[in-house]
């Protein structure tokens, strides 16, 4: 029997465009402005709703046709429209190749996924997602219908009793999250002797695949999205959690604009609650190892790992940061041990050496944000988020801007709801 999907079902949005944009879900072309059309639009969608809200689907009806409205109502404020967008150009980005990277026909050599289409305990495989050293990622569909992303252990990987408890660890903490920044996880099985972590389906891309396709990014929207990135830092802080691993390959953009930060396979815990809740009476960070991604490392999370707290993730994000708008790392010396020297000993770089278009606020921010030491950086992730926010005094048309984000969060919030009551 075919698992109930109300997109699918009363919309015709098929899975592969699930969760679909605000201009999908209206069932308009993207970026249409024109008043007529969206309330055209949106009152045909309707009408597929109203005849359910009193049937067996009634409250995913109600969740539904809310989306809807809201939908509608940002798409007609022209500055909420804007603002999302922006993001949304951003999300699509990745998916728009450069003429480089436009194949000019199939790969011969290529060989399809011989997994797609096969059950893995509740799920089918719909397609790879990507590949990571611990293993795939699918785009799979749980039997209830709810499309997820589905990260698979390698059994060489999970030969590694440390990287098998991370792995478990990592759906252990997200469970236990909830913030419209953060990736919800919903399962954690092993079927055919494989460990798998069903994850919320962001879709998107990450920022580090639209950096290499696009290059350095627009002002505007990296502020927007990296408020959205220190909020969800700022509340895995306030959890006693610390993810150590932030850059550009862990924050997602999906195609509703929407940020999300991805793995927390070596988040440090400093929630003793937390700990023997979760068994760890030994840490599973050793003294003296080292973590993290080393473009984007504090000094003291090269010197220690174990030891750290926020002000490191404050320094990564300020490094990824400079990234995004600079194309590049801020200290992008060759061999792993002349990046970990710069950090520690370099002069913090200015983005508006590479970007003059860069506003001086904004630079200022940063390199406070990557100060070598973290008492001269900001002192809690809450103080970034509110000197994104502020920007130097920002005009009263940005923070319009930034409050539209939080009702794309809203829509977006809504439709994981929808997948889950279906």
């Amino acid at each position: 029997m075919t698992a109930f999907n109300a997109y699918e079902s009363w919309l015709g949005i098929g899975l592969h465009e699930q969760p679909p944009t605000l201009y999908r879900l209206l069932g308009v072309p993207v970026f249409e402005s024109r008043t007529a059309n969206l309330d055209r639009a949106a009152e045909n969608q309707l009408s597929q709703v109203r005849p359910h809200l009193d049937g067996p689907h009634a409250e995913v009806a109600r969740r539904l046709k809310q989306e809807i409205l809201l939908a509608r109502t940002t798409l007609k404020a022209p500055q909420r429209k804007a603002a999302y967008d922006s993001m949304i150009k951003v999300a699509q980005a990745a998916a728009t190749p450069t003429p480089a990277a436009v194949p000019t026909g199939p790969d011969p050599t290529a060989e399809p996924d011989r997994n797609v289409g096969k059950q893995l305990g509740d799920y089918r495989l719909l397609e790879k997602v990507s590949d990571t050293t611990a293993g795939p990622i699918y785009r799979a569909q749980h039997k209830s219908g709810a499309v997820v992303e589905l990260k698979i252990l390698k059994p060489s990987a999970a030969k590694h009793a440390e990287v098998l408890k991370r792995f478990c660890r990592e759906f252990q903490i997200t469970r236990r999250l909830s913030h419209p920044n953060l990736i919800a996880s919903f399962d954690l099985a092993e079927s055919s002797g494989l460990h798998y972590l069903a994850l919320e389906y962001v879709g998107g891309a990450s920022f580090q695949s639209i950096l290499q396709q696009h290059g350095p990014l627009p002002v505007e929207p990296v502020v927007e999205l990296m408020i959205g990135a220190a909020s969800g830092l700022a509340y895995l802080h306030r959890m006693g959690i610390y993810h150590r691993n932030i850059k550009p390959e862990n924050l997602l953009v999906n195609h509703r604009g929407q940020l999300k930060i991805a793995n927390l396979i070596l988040a440090k815990l400093d929630d003793e609650k937390m700990l023997n809740e979760l068994g760890d009476g030994e840490a599973l960070t050793q003294p003296g190892q080292v973590l993290g991604s080393v473009d984007f490392l504090a000094p003291e999370q090269a010197v220690e790992a174990s030891t750290v707290d926020g002000r490191a993730d404050i320094y990564s994000l300020g490094c990824t940061i400079y990234t995004l708008l600079t194309g590049s790392p801020p200290y992008p010396a060759k061999g792993t041990m002349a990046k970990l020297m710069a950090h520690r000993t370099e002069p913090v770089p200015s983005i508006r050496d590479k970007r003059p278009d860069v506003p001086q606020w904004l630079d200022r921010a940063v390199r406070k944000m990557m100060a070598k030491e973290p008492a001269q950086r900001y002192a809690s992730m809450d103080e970034v988020v509110e000197v994104l926010q502020r920007g130097g005094n920002l005009s009263r048309k940005l923070l319009i801007t930034i409050a539209c984000v939080a009702g794309a969060i809203l829509l977006a919030v809504l439709g994981v709801m929808i997948y889950s009551a279906s």
